[in-house]
């Protein structure tokens, strides 16, 4: 397979553009964001691309769910990957008019004080596809027409035109890619989604495979030839990945603070999917020592229960009051829209105004409801894992099935802990291998097989219990 690369040396970033005084561009928009939980945006976004500009992350898409006719792009920014702010529009088809057809594949790039936002398109009058650029005095615009026509057009059907902006010895470098195979036999076929930076001395591509990895080559050059190595991302029965991009925060020498921001859709544990539960996710990315190539990146699942919208996409109530970050007596028990199989687990547990020795709070995992239960929201109808905290001071694990509870493990709690204060529970599960930790420390394993797959969840039983920090993440099998 040889991934084509169409490459011109651009000339224009060295011009000096004048923005045009008639702008055309829709009112500032209340673009809700979630800074409590990783996906920290919901929804169906597409074609993104980031960078660092100033002391900001920024984000930029063309294909948005309030814009059903993908007009138009819209850019987030962050100072910290937390606190997530939503812009104006920041460019649209209008201030274009040779264009026609849907706005997509939005590409970012700064030179020389100006900030420039390539797309993909089509020619009004031939409907090729086609390569247009904004320009702005500021990331957030407003972008208006640089060259008063598109940059490149082309019959290809083959060429995705996701396009690069990049430096190659000090000259600015516009790439495009073309998808077509050169060898049939090639394992990924139909890429897509193109990204190339650079780190140190090596240029970096990432691209999408039809079946949703993310994948990446790498080159001493950036006119290649590339190799390619193992896959950045890997959905599996938790997650499917959309396109991706990389941002680093400082500058291209640096090597400790980089992410890779992406979209993803929760598969939920009966092998259905929904586009509500899509969204954008990030996570810090690393690379080998030795072969400089980018590690596996974990996908994770964030949640801090202090914003009651997110948690109502994120989580299903079966059983007692919705979950914000606290659950009511009796069965209260909340599933997340996920399945899942080898993961960690993490959350910090309070539980008070227990009733019973046997009061206890903890979460759920490889669960399910049998096809015999009907959909039960009944949490004693699930079966899968348990590991919680009583009221009695015990760490426990066991099995849930729709007729019994079977205890796996238990283990006492640290001396310096107790139920009515906050503790960290952590269970590591891979394959029939068990181990459960408090606040830190590993206190117990256990081992059985008897489930292996299914969604997780938060519990409480004959008690009230609050819970912060929730993380979750698959662990693969490398």
């Amino acid at each position: 397979m040889t991934i084509l690369l169409i490459i011109a040396i651009f000339t224009l970033l060295h011009k000096q553009l004048v923005l045009g005084d008639n702008i055309s561009l829709a009112a500032p928009t209340d673009w809700k964001t979630y800074p409590h939980g990783n996906p920290f945006i919901p929804g169906m976004y597409g074609f993104l691309d980031a960078a660092y500009y100033g002391s900001n992350y920024w984000l930029f898409f063309s294909a948005f769910p309030e814009d059903k006719n993908n007009a138009q792009t819209v850019a987030y920014s962050s100072p910290d990957l937390k606190t997530w702010t939503g812009s104006v529009q920041v460019l649209s088809r209008s201030n274009f008019p040779w264009a026609s057809g849907p706005i997509y594949a939005a590409a970012t790039a700064s030179r020389v004080g100006k900030y420039y936002l390539y797309f993909s398109t089509l020619v009004a009058d031939s409907g090729k596809l086609s390569i247009g650029v904004g320009v702005a005095d500021q990331p957030n615009g407003p972008y208006t027409d640089a060259l008063n026509k598109s940059l490149l057009d082309t019959d290809n059907p083959n060429v995705d035109t996701t396009e690069n902006m990049i430096e190659q010895d000090g000259s600015p470098v516009e790439l495009v890619m073309n998808t077509e195979a050169g060898n049939d036999t090639w394992r990924y076929n139909q890429p897509g989604g193109m990204k190339i930076f650079r780190r140190e001395e090596w240029f970096y591509l990432t691209f999408k495979h039809c079946g949703g990895l993310i994948v990446q080559a790498i080159s001493s050059s950036l006119f290649g030839p590339f190799t390619v190595y193992n896959e950045v991302l890997t959905p599996d029965n938790n997650t499917s990945t959309g396109q991706a991009t990389v941002v680093n925060n400082t500058n291209v020498n640096n090597t400790n603070n980089w992410f890779i921001v992406y979209s993803r859709k929760l598969q939920l544990s009966d092998g259905w999917s929904d586009t509500s539960l899509m969204g954008l996710a990030y996570e810090r990315m690393r690379f080998t020592a030795n072969t400089s190539t980018i590690r596996e990146v974990q996908m994770t699942i964030n949640d801090d229960f202090q914003d009651p919208a997110h948690d109502k996409i994120m989580w299903s109530e079966k059983g007692g009051p919705p979950i914000a970050n606290t659950l009511g007596e009796g069965d209260g028990t909340s599933l997340m829209h996920n399945n899942m199989t080898n993961l960690t687990y993490q959350i910090d547990i309070l539980g008070y105004q227990n009733t019973s020795a046997q009061s206890n709070a903890g979460f759920l995992f490889r669960a399910k409801y049998p096809s015999s239960s009907n959909g039960s929201a009944n949490v004693t109808a699930l079966e899968g894992y348990y590991a919680g905290i009583t009221a009695d001071n015990k760490v426990i694990i066991g099995k849930l099935s729709p007729t019994a509870w079977k205890p796996l493990n238990w283990a006492a709690l640290p001396a310096t802990a107790s139920f009515t204060g906050w503790n960290t529970l952590s269970v590591v599960a891979q394959g029939p291998s068990l181990r459960v930790y408090i606040n830190g420390g590993r206190v117990m394993n256990a081992t059985d097989a008897t489930y292996s797959w299914g969604t997780t969840g938060l519990r409480a039983y004959k008690t009230r219990a609050k819970f912060s920090n929730h993380w979750l993440a698959s662990i693969f099998d490398s």
